[in-house]
């Protein structure tokens, strides 16, 4: 039987000590994990260089270790780079067609394109096989004291290497993963970061010290010692309870070994639930300090490398996200000793600011939603179309048509994204900081009839770089308690009736329109519960306060005397850029939002009772274009459903129907968008004047980064409060367009032809959900209740065809 995979030294290993022939495991291990793209060679991706090592190690009484160092093609030493350390190392350096893990081409690649920092690979592989064992299962410090004492000091010779325990990251699999964990948990001081894949949390470590007289710990040993460190101890000599700074990613599948060591599937989820117990406990005590940040991967594989080399982009990115290197390190310090230049704006100040950067003078005045208005917004659809032609979806910059995925993965999609980053959106910068996520409560409740738990969520963002501002993300995840397995998750962008605290808040009045219409449709809430599914709301103004400068909460209770809030020097906005104004090309709140709704996914993917590969994003009018954008930059979102969500949204910029670009420039919506995207409604500038025909991109480019995934976009009817101001046919006539991204990527469309400039909406209430691309228009108003069933039905229907 031909072998369709090579095992690594790790699972031979292990293969031996079961006494499993390498056929009966291949027959019983899946091999269902293709790798990505980012794991394959990219043209105009410069390659890394990996020199070979040979060290005597003191620590190990004189014995040899080879190793390999991996130096980007990014690195000039200019300051301090991240490091990562991997055991057996040789099978995660191999490189070629051949190799399992091929690490070094998705350092080349994740590096290139920003999503990681600067990092040098260190690669060691085991004294020999006889002592692998010893080196890497054993629980102590000695590895950890070879590496940080030996290795490292020697390479530091050569590359700068930061000192900072957050930029240095330790991998392994198997045992190695053992080890991987043992440095970080002996020396957090040097060590903040992990990847375990199929690690041998059991009792294979369980065996006489080097004495021979003791028995050593085995990795089995960990969950207990991570739920007795965090609920420390109590009488004469009482510890309080301790958790390290750690962020561990753990893998396995359900098919990995079971035998008298233990079964390796629940030792990694026994590790898991440890972490989380710890957590949990400390946030009921109120403790301060740090909170294990875990994530995990399950499948059906078994004790090889297929499962962990084809997530490894993803692991690399969740691992490294937030990490500011020691330069911004500096900025961090500096800034706090300089919080007087806290800049506090009204919203036209800092409109005004923004002007003054962008060398304008004059904008356009936006149309008038009131049709009594000597500028009242064009309906007349004879008069809508001043720039009939859009920028092409499929044709390159330089000219070139779009005829494969990867032409459109490569180069297209990139093409589409940076115009949208640097002239519509905003970029998301560097050193936006890290999120912890705290429950609050967990509440059992009744939704309709339908008994849920509901957890409150804070998600406390790190504010050390610029103390003054604080932010904390609110979310409510809702799942039906009588769910035998994880349940699909709708996110909703919208408000928490609750505070900081998780206690519910008091409105003056009532919630006026947040209530249900008497004698409507049940809340979407109700009916996602009531279909299997459940929903999380996400908390936007807890994000990123929807005003371009200083104002009062829209909701809740009023700022305390003396504080502070709103517009884009606060929030995530200004709390990256340490209060002060933004940058032309720096996100807006859109983007802002997307981000939040991105960091509850990443709790989503913690959260036992979620399907975390079936989570969807929605919202209405400006949450609408949230979900949009959202979706578009997020790729690990299933799906969304885009409500009414006119221009910024799914309707096309070059449109004169209802709202126009010049609202988006002006004061009351221009905090929305980029800094950039002012200059498509001047006037009168250092540049001239420009307009919606200037702009390098439309809504259709938009919609198609969202292919082949599941896009809903939907839409009410003007006679019950979904305003023509929204301009629906201008939104169906950009989904007509961007229906060739989603047949070059395999997804069915809308079935319609691409003719955006005559093909005509439907009549309401029409299903168009024959696709993964879908339209539906209801005959309600201003929301999407009414779509709510018809996007169930569809989703599960695409599921099922899966």
């Amino acid at each position: 039987m031909f072998r369709r995979f090579a095992l690594s030294f790790a699972c031979m290993l292990s293969l031996l000590q079961t006494g499993l022939s390498q056929e009966q495991a291949e027959q019983r291990i899946p091999d269902t994990y293709p790798i990505t793209k980012d794991s394959m060679p990219q043209d105009g991706v410069p390659q890394g260089a990996l020199t070979s090592a040979t060290i005597e190690s003191k620590v190990y009484d004189g014995r040899e270790f080879n190793y390999q160092v991996y130096v980007p093609a990014q690195y000039d030493g200019s300051t301090p780079a991240a490091v990562m350390i991997f055991m057996d190392g040789s099978g995660y350096a191999r490189q070629g067609e051949r190799a399992s893990w091929r690490t070094t081409t998705v350092l080349d690649n994740l590096i290139h394109r920003k999503e990681i920092p600067v990092i040098i690979g260190v690669f060691i592989d085991p004294g020999s096989r006889s002592t692998r064992s010893e080196e890497y299962d054993t629980l102590s410090d000695r590895y950890a004291r070879f590496v940080i004492e030996e290795v490292l000091v020697e390479a530091g010779k050569k590359y700068r290497i930061t000192d900072d325990p957050d930029g240095r990251a330790t991998c392994g699999l198997s045992s190695g993963a053992i080890c991987a964990f043992t440095m970080a948990w002996e020396r957090p001081d040097a060590f903040r970061k992990v990847a375990s894949f199929y690690g041998s949390y059991t009792s294979i470590g369980f065996r006489n010290d080097a004495d021979g007289k003791v028995l050593a710990l085995g990795g089995d040993s960990y969950p207990t010692l991570i739920r007795r460190l965090a609920n420390g101890t109590r009488g004469p000599n009482a510890r309080p309870g301790e958790i390290k700074p750690l962020r561990v990613f753990f893998q396995d599948g359900s098919n990995d070994l079971n035998n008298m060591f233990g079964s390796w599937w629940l030792a990694n989820q026994r590790m898991v639930a440890a972490l989380q117990w710890a957590n949990e406990n400390a946030d009921r005590r109120n403790m301060q300090g740090p909170r294990y940040e875990v994530k995990f991967e399950w499948g059906d594989g078994g004790h090889t490398s297929n499962h962990g080399a084809a997530i490894l982009p993803d692991v690399m990115r969740w691992l490294w996200k937030g990490y500011q290197p020691p330069a911004d390190t500096a900025l961090r310090e500096s800034a706090q000793s300089s919080q007087a230049e806290v800049v506090v704006f009204s919203t036209q100040q800092d409109h005004e600011n923004m002007m003054q950067q962008l060398g304008i003078t004059r904008l356009r005045p936006g149309p008038s939603g009131n049709p009594e208005s000597p500028n009242a917004a064009n309906t007349d659809e004879t008069l809508a179309n001043p720039f009939p032609v859009l920028p092409d979806l499929m044709t390159l910059k330089d000219g070139t048509r779009v005829e494969s995925e990867e032409q459109w993965w490569k180069r297209r999609r990139p093409e589409i994204v940076e115009d949208f980053e640097r002239e519509v959106l905003g970029r998301v910068p560097d050193n936006v900081p890290g999120v912890h996520w705290q429950v609050l409560r967990t509440i059992e409740r009744k939704e309709g009839e339908t008994d849920v738990i509901e957890q409150r969520l804070a998600g406390r963002v790190d504010n050390s770089a610029c103390p003054e501002i604080s932010v904390d993300i609110l979310m409510s995840v809702v799942t039906p308690k009588s769910a035998q397995q994880a349940v699909p998750v709708l996110m909703m962008f919208g408000f928490t009736m609750w505070g900081p605290d998780g206690q519910d808040l008091e409105f003056g009045g009532g919630l006026g329109g947040f209530n249900r219409r008497e004698g409507g449709p049940p809340p979407k809430t109700q009916q996602l519960v009531e279909a299997g599914w459940g929903y999380a709301t996400i908390n936007a103004n807890s994000i990123q306060e929807d005003s371009g400068g200083e104002s009062q909460r829209r909701f809740g209770p009023p700022r305390p005397a003396g504080q502070t809030g709103g517009g884009l020097t606060r929030g995530i906005i200004g709390l990256t850029n340490r209060g002060r104004p933004r940058q032309p090309d720096q996100w807006g709140s859109l983007r802002a939002w997307a981000w939040g709704a991105s960091r509850g996914l990443d709790y989503l993917e913690t959260y036992p009772a979620v399907d975390a590969k079936r989570v969807g994003i929605d919202g209405v009018s400006r949450y609408g274009k949230a979900a949009l954008v959202t979706m578009a930059f997020d790729p690990r979102f299933a799906t969304v459903l885009v409500g009414s969500s006119g221009e910024g949204g799914a309707s096309l910029y070059r449109r004169n129907f209802g709202e126009a670009v010049e609202n988006l420039t002006g004061s009351g919506e221009y905090h929305w968008m980029a800094g950039n995207f002012l200059k498509y409604g001047t006037a009168e500038s250092s540049f001239g004047a420009m307009n919606a025909g200037d702009l390098p991109v439309d809504s259709h480019m938009l919609i198609a980064l969202c292919a082949p995934r599941p896009t809903f976009i939907s839409y009410g009817v003007p006679e019950r409060g979904d305003a023509l101001w929204l301009d629906q046919q201008g939104s169906f006539m950009a989904a007509i367009a961007a229906q060739p991204a989603f047949r070059l990527l395999g997804a069915r469309d809308l079935g319609r032809s691409d003719d955006y400039t005559n093909e005509k909406m439907p009549p309401v209430n029409t299903d168009m959900l024959d696709g993964e691309l879908a339209w539906r228009q209801h005959d309600g108003g201003h929301t999407d209740g009414p779509n709510i069933p018809h996007f169930i039905a569809w989703m599960e229907k695409l599921w099922s065809r899966r």
